[in-house]
C-alpha cells in the first residue's frame, strides 16, 4: 500500500509538473506567436514604405525627364534660331563685300 501511494504521490507531482511546463509552453508559443505577428506586421509596413517610396522616385524621374525634354527643346530651337540669324548676318556681311568688291571692279 505504502509503494501504491507512493507511486500516485510521484504521478501527482510529474503530472502537475508536466501541467506547469505545458502551460509554460503555452504561454511561449503565443508570445512567440504574438511577437512573430508583431514582425510580420512591420515588415508589410516596411515593403509598403518601401514601395511607396520607390513610386515616389519614379514620378520624380518621369518629372525630372519631362522637364529635360522641354529644356532640350527650347536649346535646338534657340540653336535653330541663332542660326537663322547668323546665315542673315554672314549673307548681309558678304552682300556688302560683293558690293565693294563690284565697285572696286567697276571703276576701273
Amino acid at each position: 500500500m505504502e509503494t501504491l501511494s507512493f507511486l500516485l504521490g510521484i504521478s501527482a507531482v510529474l503530472i502537475v509538473i508536466g501541467v506547469a511546463v505545458v502551460f509554460s509552453m503555452y504561454r511561449k508559443l503565443n508570445q512567440h506567436t504574438s511577437n512573430l505577428e508583431s514582425l510580420e506586421d512591420s515588415q508589410r509596413e516596411t515593403i509598403r514604405d518601401y514601395n511607396d517610396k520607390i513610386d515616389q522616385i519614379h514620378r520624380r524621374i518621369d518629372i525630372e525627364n519631362e522637364r529635360l525634354g522641354r529644356i532640350q527643346d527650347k536649346i535646338y530651337q534657340d540653336i535653330d534660331e541663332y542660326s537663322s540669324n547668323l546665315h542673315s548676318i554672314i549673307d548681309s556681311r558678304l552682300d556688302k563685300l560683293e558690293n565693294k568688291i563690284s565697285t572696286k571692279f567697276s571703276k576701273k
